[in-house]
């Protein structure tokens, strides 16, 4: 915490670490308050639920193909930020992505450290195979995520692909995801050398079944 706390406010896709401090018995901080599940910004304390990434799935099990896409984007370019300052976060997944004023962001921050630090932590299903607390296992962690988002199947199911995918509405651009998944995360040797890596090959994703998508609409 006390090697995030600096640069919290340095990305859009970090929460704001708004104050640490210590007590006799515990060290604590408070963050950004996430928007409500339900509500938004109109935060009923009483009744109040964050809404996280994993609350939207419970909702809606999986996401439309553009959305998973920028999302994905998201999370990467806060990935990438968080890896140039030599930090790991080393437990991503759907229930530690939180959204302020409808913006994904990475939290957890508690888990955040320094690259190769070796304390073992993470959830299973989204640690690779050669354990966390590096980029590339970062990177593995959100590969699990996107999957999860695109198919709403869950991360050990993983690679199977929902037989109907390809039917659905969004299907054409959401296996282009899933296939960005399974060459690149599975297997280290194949994973992407970088979160920036990950984010240019997602935006080219994007863009191809984007204008794919408006080809379609023009034709007879």
């Amino acid at each position: 915490m006390s090697a995030f706390e600096p640069i919290s406010r340095a990305h859009d896709g970090f929460v704001d670490i708004l104050h640490v401090g210590r007590t006799a018995d515990y060290l604590y901080y408070s963050m950004e308050l996430a928007d409500d599940h339900l509500a938004g910004r109109k935060i009923d304390i009483v009744n109040y639920e964050p809404r996280t990434l994993k609350s939207d799935l419970a909702r809606h099990e999986c996401l439309p193909a553009d959305e998973s896409i920028r999302l994905g984007l998201s999370l990467t370019k806060a990935l990438e930020a968080l890896h140039a300052r030599g930090l790991t976060h080393r437990d991503i997944k759907p229930s530690n992505i939180i959204f302020i004023e409808g913006a994904p962001k990475l939290a957890d921050i508690g888990l955040v450290a320094a690259s190769g630090q070796q304390s073992f932590v993470g959830t299973e299903g989204y640690v690779p195979p050669e354990g966390p607390g590096t980029p590339c296992a970062d990177i593995y962690s959100l590969g699990k995520l996107l999957y999860e988002i695109c198919t709403g199947k869950d991360r050990l199911d993983f690679p199977e692909i929902d037989s109907q995918l390809s039917t659905r509405q969004t299907g054409s651009s959401c296996c282009n995801s899933i296939e960005c998944c399974q060459k690149r995360v599975r297997m280290t040797e194949k994973r992407y050398g970088s979160a920036e890596a990950m984010h240019r090959d997602l935006r080219a994703r994007g863009r191809r079944a984007s204008e794919k998508s408006r080809a379609k609409s023009y034709l007879p």
